[in-house]
């Protein structure tokens, strides 16, 4: 387990289930609501057993690479429940939440939230069944730990490759999400250009050939 968390933060993994809103009153309740206009940043001071509802909006969650370098990831969309247990099999920094429109979020305490919960069984249900689902991302990233760079690099790519045909990201700024090497990711992706795997340009990336970075990930070539 200390393997894991030094590897990976597993305290700020980030699980998501969407709701519907006749069980928002329970986080009501509850918590407190939070305001966030366009480009506001939030999470960074919460305690790690906060749990969010956003009601209104839509978040980024974004890889905190510094205060002033945040990099996209995935979206939070009206009716996630959400909290910090996701993402550490996709980056190995911490995770912040980044307003891309007008927002609203309940901020509960998951105790207090549990104890609410238990007239509204729907919903604890649904956010205990991924008690589960978090032993599985843990085994997950055990293997993880055992993999080569030019395996956690083709995962990174074939996952980013679902979301944007073209990754947005520098040499040195994927070598930070990924935990490696800045010139072992250099090397490795100089090689899969020239092998017609991929094509890139000063910051960006796009997938050629991905039967082969599939092979490469799953360790058969």
């Amino acid at each position: 387990m200390s393997v894991v968390s030094a590897t990976f933060k597993s305290e700020e993994m980030v699980m998501a289930v969407e709701i519907k809103e006749k069980h928002y009153p329970v986080f009501e309740q509850t918590g407190l609501r939070r305001k966030l206009r366009p480009g506001v940043i939030t999470g960074m001071n919460d305690p790690e057993d906060t749990v969010y509802l956003l009601e209104k909006g839509r978040l980024a969650v974004c890889a905190h690479l510094s205060d002033e370098h945040l990099i996209p990831l995935d979206m939070i969309r009206k009716g996630t429940v959400f909290s910090r247990f996701s993402f550490m099999d996709l980056c190995s920094c911490g995770v912040l939440f980044r307003a891309e429109n007008d927002c609203e979020l309940i901020v509960c305490r998951k105790d207090r939230l549990y104890q609410e919960a238990e007239e509204f069984r729907k919903v604890l249900i649904q956010l205990l069944k991924y008690e589960s689902e978090i032993r599985s991302v843990l085994e997950n990233c055990l293997n993880k730990a055992s993999w080569t760079s030019s395996m956690k690099l083709a995962d990174f790519l074939l996952r980013y490759q679902n979301k944007e045909e073209k990754l947005v990201l520098t040499h040195e700024e994927l070598a930070v999400l990924l935990n490696m090497n800045r010139v072992t990711v250099t090397n490795i992706l100089k090689k899969w250009k020239k092998d017609g795997l991929i094509l890139y340009d000063y910051g960006t990336i796009t997938v050629s050939d991905s039967i082969t970075l599939q092979k490469i990930k799953e360790g058969d070539m």
